[in-house]
């Protein structure tokens, strides 16, 4: 049964104050769900501005002392290491790239040698080892009384989004993108819940960002588990919502148009059938 047939005819009671109807009486009556806006378009919570400034070391080392997250980087050969890595040049070079600025220029303008930042990079820092790290402070956050806050009915509930990115280097990845980037860059899709980010998949900008999705889900090995996942529109496909079924989550996509989306719903049996909820009645 077509759900268009009965959007000019009938309506749900009782009426969701949430819905918003024009022309609701006419042919081309349609319905829009109720935005109010941004308000308050500070980029910061006030609250921020009561924290007094510290280094952004000292910050590092702080966390470290409380979780022991260092500890996760390893040598990649995992035996005959002849010494032990120094905490200063394992911080510089985190921090070199996770500013984007890279090991050359951090040690242009810090007190580090070139040499054991290149060494670093070389033996510590790779995927398996950041991944690790990542995971250790994640599951120490969600050990404070806080997370429990930003669950939904005692649900975790997570999002994926992209975010482009240019790049000088020729890396795999990288391409041209007309739409977000004048040239060669990537595309980071990252899954957060509870402002912690959880996985992340580097892809290229002209990829299709649905059909990745799921794979971050599934990548995800932290002590937070999200069953609901949400995206936007470039998330959505015929397949995914029952593909996240059959893995164990429900997929709850943004839709810009949700008009459009409901025009679109079917149902096999007369809509009596269903529960009160989401009986249809006429005017």
């Amino acid at each position: 049964m077509d759900w268009n047939l009965y959007l000019n005819e009938w309506h749900c009671l009782p009426r969701n104050p949430e819905f918003k109807f024009k022309n609701e009486n006419k042919k081309n009556g349609k319905w829009h769900l109720a935005y109010e806006g941004v308000k308050d378009k500070d980029v910061n919570n006030p609250i921020f501005k009561k924290l007094p400034k510290i280094d952004l070391a000292d910050l590092v080392f702080f966390v470290n002392k409380k979780t022991k997250f260092f500890s996760a980087f390893t040598h990649i050969l995992n035996r005959n290491v002849k010494s032990d890595i120094n905490n200063i040049d394992l911080l510089g070079s985190i921090i070199a790239y996770a500013i984007n600025i890279g090991i050359g220029k951090m040690a242009n303008c810090s007190n580090l040698s070139y040499h054991q930042l290149r060494k670093i990079k070389d033996n510590y820092l790779r995927e398996e080892t950041l991944k690790a790290a990542c995971d250790v402070i994640i599951n120490a956050i969600n050990k404070l009384p806080i997370q429990e806050v930003y669950n939904i009915n005692d649900i975790v509930h997570s999002s994926i989004d992209g975010k482009k990115y240019s790049t000088n280097d020729n890396i795999f990845n990288a391409r041209y993108s007309k739409k977000y980037l004048f040239e060669k860059g990537i595309s980071v899709l990252t899954l957060i819940a509870n402002f912690l980010p959880l996985g992340l998949r580097i892809i290229s900008p002209n990829e299709y960002e649905g059909i990745f999705g799921l794979e971050i889900l599934l990548m995800n090995e932290s002590d937070i588990k999200p069953q609901i996942n949400s995206t936007d529109m470039h998330g959505i496909n015929e397949l995914n919502h029952a593909l996240y079924d059959f893995a164990g989550y429900e997929f709850q996509p943004r839709y810009t148009n949700i008009y459009n989306q409901a025009t679109k719903l079917y149902c096999s049996a007369n809509p009596s059938d269903y529960p009160d909820h989401y009986i249809i009645k006429p005017f």
